[in-house]
Formats: C-alpha cells, structure tokens, sequence
C-alpha cells in the first residue's frame, strides 16, 4: 500500500511539474504571437530608422530626413525622436536595416528569443536537465517576470545585454580574454553598463578592464571615422541634458525619478535642478560603497561572479537617470540564481526576501493609469519597482551559506505568491481600469494554473520531493 502510494504521489508530481511548465511556456509563446500581430515595437523602429539612415548614406542624426524615411516605410509614429544610444550601437542594428521594416521587426523579435536562450545556457541552465523541480522553477522565474515581456513588446535591446552581461561572466570564470570585449561592445548598447568593470577593480583582473576600454576606444574611433564628431555630440547632450519630462516621468523607477516625483516639480533639465544634485550625490556613495565591497569581497568561484555582476546591476538601475521597468530584464541574471545556485541563503527572512524582491520586480502594477499618484507623496507608490531593486542589492550581498537547492525550497512559495499576485492585478484592472482583452485573459489563465499546481504540490506533500 505504501509502495501504491509513493508511486501515485510520484506520478502527480510529474503530472504538476509537466502542467507548470508546459503552461508557462505556453503563455509565453501566446504573447510572442499577440506581439507580433500587433507590430508596435516602438524602440524597435527607433532603431532602424537611424540605422537606416546609415545604410542608406543619409545625414545619420538629421531627423527631417529620418522623418521622411519614416513617412515612406510607414512608421511616421516613431520618427520624432534624436537618436540616444551610440553610434556604434546602429552600426550592430544596421544589418537588420537591409530587410524591409516589417520583416526586419519579426527578425528581431526571434532573434530576441535566441538571445534569451543563450543567456540561460551561458548562466548554467544545461545543469538542470536531469532537476525537473529546478528546471520548473527556472521557467517560472523566467517566464512569469513581466519586465520581459515589456522588453519583447517594445522590440528593446536588454535581452542583447542580458545575453552579452551573462557571457562577459561566463568567459570571466574561464579567465578568457574574451571577456573585456564583450563588455566593451555591451557599452556600445548601454554606456551605463560601464559600471561593470568594477568587476576588474583588483590589480590582477585589469586586463580584462584593458580590453574592455581598447575595444570601447576602438569601435568609438571607428564609428567616429563614418559619422562624424557631431553625431557623437548629439548623443552626449542627451545624455548630459536630461529633459525634465523623463526626469518627473511616472514610469522613471530611477533614484531621480523618485525624488523629483516626490518634490512635484523640476526646475531644469540635466543637472540644473538641485534634486538632480541631490540624486548625483546618492549615486556617487552608492557607487563608493560598492567599489570597497568588491574590493573587499572579490568573487573567487562562479556563482559569486554572477552575484557580483548582479549587485552592480541593481546599483546602475538606481544611479542612472533613467530606468524604466523594461530595463530590469537584465535582472534574469540574478534570479536564475534561485533555480542554478546551489548555495543560496533560502532559511527564513532571507528566503522571504527572495520571493518579495522577486514580487516587486516581476509584478506589473498599472499604477501610471492613475494621474493622482504621478507627483507629490502619492508618487511614493510608483517607487515599487525601485524598492524591489534595493532588497534585491541587499540580498545580493548577504553572504550566502549552504543550503537546500533552491528549486524545492521556493517552488511552492513562488507558485502562490506569483499566482496571487497576477490574480490581484487581472482583477483589479477589470474593476478600477475596465480593462480584459486578450492580456488580461492570458493573466488570468496564468494565475490560475500556478495556484492549482502549488495546490496539487501541497496536496502531495511535494516540498520534501
């Protein structure tokens, strides 16, 4: 009779684990398809109208004529905006700028799955093939964080750094050359991501930081050969004049972001505004405090690398002007953690700390909808996302010790918290929003299969399996 048992709680499993992720990669491939059909990938077409500009010999920063080849494509929507990424970075894009505008976005969006893939089996996903309850919870990290989906919607860049942040570590373990230049063409997406080669802050990883600034020096000399100091100008009084409407922006989950909320107003662009100083100064001990950390506490095997790396993620997302919810897809890098790293600090506060930065992060809020939050103390609420970034830092640094793998010790914790969570938010969009459609549906579905597998594991008595 025991054995009859065993065997039908075994088999149960197997039938959850099989539902959870079937279902999840489901829901996944359902939004793919809804993105697709509906080509509003706004950053997207940002990115090939410049690098269009390049391959057609057009004047690359000069808007009227970006405006015009917008007009002939179709996509006069999207061409009122200066090119504010490098150069550099539409010289990479231009190849896809060869295939015509509607191709070219279904292209990128594909090409994003792939990236998506490569930075999972770079950060260790091939290990789990023989851990169903690991490689489970692997795809309901994944698979259930929202800022991904943002990033596939938009047809943004995070998941080329995600894939590219991932390798420079992965090839850092392996103590490649190799490193420094994948960074350095990772800074061509992203300047920001400069603050990664704090990795390299002990005089015996300085090569890597060499090769990191010869391959930055070198694709900016190049790039500078084709189209000229000027357009390298354009781009650095973007980055120094910050235009007051991205700093007061509700959906700029960035320090600076928050304290302008918070006072309800700006009084200049760039760093003319006394909170602007104030967040300046913030970012400055912030970067200190994390300069002697890693000094302090160099990463010495793998997992500590990652950990490393993601530390100094969450402390760009707070330093930069401007982050925003699509950003923290680089954050995968941490959170694949819980289902790859054996060693992970999952006992108590710490393993509820997880789940609730996790929560933060992976939660869409739809609190921009509501004009009544957007400045003044109200504005505290649209901080959710940066508190999630803070805990996770926090958690990051916390040494961990030995422990239970994580995948057993989380699932059922994160099937009910994640599935409440998305059953809270489809429904308070369709009472306070009215608002269902296909994404709401899909949320909807989503909730209620992760609630009935962690029903189904409590049932079995599945944590200890």
């Amino acid at each position: 009779m025991d054995y009859d048992r065993e065997r039908e709680r075994r088999a149960r499993w197997r039938m959850s684990i099989g539902l959870l992720m079937a279902s999840l990669v489901l829901y996944h491939l359902s939004a793919i398809v809804q993105f697709a059909l509906a080509d509003q990938f706004f950053d997207f077409a940002h990115y090939y109208l410049y690098a269009r500009n390049l391959v057609d010999g057009h004047n690359f920063s000069d808007i009227e004529a970006t405006q015009r080849l917008a007009h002939e494509i179709g996509l006069q929507q999207y061409a009122n905006f200066q090119p504010v990424y490098p150069p550099a970075f539409y010289f990479m894009m231009s190849p896809l700028a060869l295939l015509p505008y509607h191709l070219a976005s279904i292209v990128w969006l594909l090409l994003n799955e792939l990236l998506l893939v490569a930075a999972l089996i770079w950060r260790g996903a091939g290990r789990l093939y023989h851990s169903p309850t690991r490689m489970a919870t692997l795809c309901l990290v994944v698979l259930a964080f929202q800022p991904l989906y943002e990033t596939l919607a938009l047809g943004q860049a995070n998941l080329l750094l995600l894939a590219g942040i991932t390798l420079t570590v992965r090839l850092w373990a392996l103590n490649s050359i190799w490193s420094g230049i994948v960074l350095g063409l990772m800074v061509m997406v992203k300047p920001q991501f400069a603050l990664l080669g704090l990795l390299w802050v002990r005089p015996t990883e300085w090569r890597h930081l060499g090769m990191a600034a010869a391959t930055i020096g070198g694709l900016e000399l190049g790039s500078l050969a084709v189209v000229g100091l000027d357009d390298w100008l354009v781009h650095g009084r973007y980055m120094r004049d910050l235009p007051c409407g991205i700093s007061l922006w509700a959906v700029n989950i960035s320090i600076r972001g928050f304290l302008f909320r918070l006072r309800g107003s700006c009084l200049a662009d760039g760093f003319g505004d006394p909170m602007a100083i104030v967040a300046a100064l913030i970012g400055t001990a912030a970067l200190a405090t994390l300069t002697w950390y890693l000094w302090t506490n160099p990463p010495t095997e793998r997992q500590g690398r990652f950990r490393a790396a993601s530390l100094i993620l969450c402390v760009v997302y707070l330093v930069s002007p401007y982050t925003q919810e699509h950003h923290l897809t680089v954050l995968l890098i941490a959170f694949a953690g819980l289902a790859l790293d054996i060693e992970r600090p999952l006992e108590g506060i710490q393993r509820w700390g997880w789940v609730g930065a996790y929560l933060l992060l992976a939660t869409a809020y739809s609190l921009v909808q509501f004009p009544a939050v957007h400045l003044g103390p109200p504005s505290v609420l649209l901080f959710g996302k940066g508190l999630g970034v803070i805990l996770l830092g926090v958690l990051l640094a916390t040494s961990p010790r030995p422990g239970r793998p994580s995948g057993r010790a989380l699932l059922p914790l994160l099937l009910a918290t994640v599935g409440v969570a998305r059953a809270a938010h489809a429904i308070l969009k369709v009472f306070l929003l009215g608002q269902l459609g296909f994404a709401g549906l899909l949320e909807i579905c989503l909730a209620s299969v992760l609630l009935f597998v962690w029903s189904t594991l409590r049932m079995v008595r599945l944590v200890k399996a």
